[in-house]
């Protein structure tokens, strides 16, 4: 069962998770091409032993998924298919970071008055004075009093996240991009930003987080590229299931694939809530909700999918022209030079549908913890399977029409209007 409760410690506990093996594509000097293989009859056993006998090598033994991930030679790809222990097999390619169009630098005078942007070589008390991102106050975050993601646990799916960075906490975390699973830091800059826009601390200096006071989890699942397969993502999704954090957020975008998918549907069965940027694939900004373009896993039936809104004055339509869109659009949530955390200690602009994504996540950690009491149980159990449904329909029902169009879904995220629906069900 999922738990609303804080976990002070949280690692994974399945044995059979082995080392990803990203990027290979030679074991034992064969060509071998990266697959996930579902056993007949649902057996995991019948999959891992039909890759091992046809010369492969098994990447994952997934904990809460029936299928596997392996490596096998190019040459006995048509032998395991037609294996009678395999049901299916299927591709495991290279997915990506929804890549921001924009990366500004942040200039502003810290607080010992010299002129700058970063805090890393003078200390945390050489960082900013504090300000708030103009998305927290579009969404009103600024006036939820009652919460801060006390309790809520974060699992962000993505490039790691500084772990000494003086804006933000991270309780634990690990990594399926190397063979080292306890270096889940971040070396390209995007997971940190996307983790300070839902949960920088609320200090004197830097910025603040949309639900500051939720518990970061740091699942790198790309690598310092941005790039990373469809198995380590899986295997992320596995490894916040396990650990019983209750929201994933996931700024990454690819072709479908149905072995995530799915797993996606695992973890929302099991009561997690998954969110997911939009894309970056553009739009026409006329209200036709023609366009289709969104990435997977946005455009999975399971997920809080997010498009990216322009400040107010920036835009006629507050769409932001990078945004894709289709039918599969949840909710709005501010994507335009979203300030945030970045690695080196840093502070930065950024643009893009990822940026989007984490106010929702950090919306929805407001809204979980609010729930938390109706939830759980005294024991701290899931009084329901489907928690997750609740958050969700709460963000949606209480969202703010801006365009008046299918092209927003819902309509723009809205913190305050959220916190005051979930108060609202409770009494």
């Amino acid at each position: 069962m999922v738990q609303t409760t804080r976990r002070n410690v949280l690692k994974y506990s399945g044995s059979g998770l082995l080392a990803s093996l990203v990027g290979a594509t030679t074991v034992s000097g064969a060509a071998k091409q990266p697959v996930f293989i579902h056993g007949a009859n649902n057996s995991q056993s019948h999959a891992a032993a039909a890759a091992h006998d046809h010369g492969g090598a098994v990447v994952y033994n997934y904990e809460n998924f029936d299928f596997v991930a392996a490596r096998v030679p190019n040459k006995a790809i048509e032998d395991v298919r037609v294996d009678k222990r395999v049901s299916h097999i299927e591709q495991d390619s290279v997915v990506s970071l929804a890549t921001p169009t924009e990366i500004g630098q942040v200039g502003k005078n810290n607080r010992k008055g010299n002129s700058g942007n970063s805090g890393g070589s003078g200390g945390c008390p050489s960082h900013p004075d504090q300000r708030t991102p103009w998305g927290y106050d579009r969404i009103d975050a600024d006036l939820v009093t009652e919460a801060t993601g006390t309790g809520v646990n974060v699992g962000i799916l993505d490039t790691g996240i500084q772990l000494d960075h003086c804006d933000l906490t991270v309780d634990h975390g690990t990594n399926f991009t190397t063979e080292n699973q306890n270096d889940y830091s971040d070396d390209n800059g995007h997971g940190t930003h996307v983790a300070g826009i839902v949960a920088a601390t609320d200090n004197t200096h830097g910025t603040v987080g949309i639900a500051p006071d939720s518990t970061l989890w740091s699942v790198r699942v790309l690598d310092q590229t941005g790039s990373g397969y469809w198995s380590d993502i899986t295997a992320g999704l596995d490894w916040c299931m396990s650990s019983g954090i209750e929201i994933i957020s996931m700024s990454i975008g690819g072709s479908y694939n149905d072995s995530v998918a799915t797993a996606i549907s695992e973890a929302d069965d099991a009561g997690h809530l998954v969110v997911c940027s939009a894309g970056n694939g553009g739009n026409n900004e006329d209200g036709s909700c023609e366009e289709e373009n969104m990435v997977f896993p946005a455009t999975h039936s399971s997920t809080i999918a997010v498009a990216g809104m322009d400040e107010d004055n920036q835009s006629d339509t507050f769409l932001g022209e990078y945004s894709s869109l289709g039918t599969a659009v949840d909710l709005l949530a501010p994507g335009t030079n979203v300030l945030s955390t970045y690695i080196g200690n840093d502070y930065r602009q950024m643009t893009g549908t990822s940026m989007a994504a984490p106010h929702v996540t950090g919306v929805a950690s407001l809204v979980w913890e609010t729930m938390g009491a109706s939830l759980t149980d005294e024991d701290g159990d899931s009084t329901t399977a489907e928690p997750n449904d609740k958050i969700q329909d709460i963000l949606l029902t209480s969202a703010e029409t801006v365009l008046g169009t299918c092209e927003e879904g819902a309509g723009l995220v809205n913190a305050a209007a959220a916190v005051d629906e979930a108060v609202t069900r409770l009494n």
